[in-house]
């Protein structure tokens, strides 16, 4: 396992309730309860993909769901949403390749278009902020160096860690990725901003270009 310099300041939980299990009690839980709402959902949404994409009202027109039910799922995703979010922006110093990969199949799970996250960091790995710079695919993401290196100078950092997801499921990095890959670190690299890793996802797996010896 690769490990940046820094203390581990969280742990992962994993939910080991089955999907009925948990649409049941978020619905019981207020109240709501209702086996064909959650029958309706499971069937329309097996093992919840896509749910969380779902469009507002859409979930209302499923039999035994309605207005009640559906406001209670969207709140209960956009909770989810920000608590995972939240979870992304540990304080401290950075973590390890493994846990942040961990943590972001999490944070990219359902999401349909590529997208890529910067972590910039301190001479000591502290996160001085999280950035969504780009939604589409890494070309697209990077073909601008400059607005990551510039952030980066804004900020003060000394590191940063690029992340981006593959919708496909497969972390295997393309020829393109690694090409991107070796063109941002050595831009970094003369401005004196190291990049400490950069971490793929796909599906619940990711892929460290610094364990694979990529970087």
């Amino acid at each position: 396992m690769s490990e940046y310099k820094g203390e581990l300041k969280w742990e992962v939980q994993t939910a080991t309730a089955s999907d009925e299990q948990l649409v049941g009690e978020l619905l019981g839980a207020a109240g709501l309860e209702s086996p064909m709402a959650v029958q309706s959902i499971l069937h329309h949404y097996p093992h919840l993909e896509g749910l969380s994409l779902s469009p507002d009202h859409n979930l209302e027109t499923l039999v035994g769901v309605g207005p009640a039910r559906e406001r209670l799922v969207q709140a209960a995703l956009a909770f989810a949403s920000r608590a995972l979010h939240q979870q992304t922006v540990p304080h401290g110093q950075i973590y390890s390749s493994e846990q942040l990969g961990e943590i972001l199949v999490d944070r990219f799970a359902g999401i349909r278009q590529e997208q890529m996250l910067v972590f910039f960091l301190d001479i000591k790995n502290q996160i001085l902020c999280e950035e969504m710079v780009s939604s589409g695919t890494i070309e697209a993401s990077m073909t601008d160096q400059r607005v990551i290196l510039r952030r980066a100078l804004v900020l003060g950092a000394s590191r940063f860690v690029i992340c981006h997801n593959h919708p496909s499921g497969d972390v295997h990095p393309s020829s393109q990725d690694e090409d991107v890959t070796e063109r941002i670190r050595m831009s970094g690299q003369m401005m004196g901003i190291e990049l400490v890793d950069h971490v793929v996802v796909g599906g619940d797996d990711y892929l460290s270009f610094r364990e694979e010896g990529l970087l």
